[in-house]
């Protein structure tokens, strides 16, 4: 598997918030506190 990288370095296809921290990549999504921390996560799956 070949991954494509964005301007930012960041992986194609994924999403991220205004502060570059990763919220999803298609199989789970991700959350932050104030901070940027991670606080969560959830599996997207059926």
């Amino acid at each position: 598997m070949t991954q494509t990288f964005n301007a930012a370095n960041q992986i194609d296809g994924f999403s991220y918030d205004a502060a570059g921290n990763l919220t999803g990549d298609g199989t789970t999504t991700y959350g932050y506190d104030a901070l940027g921390r991670s606080d969560r996560a959830a599996c997207l799956c059926p």
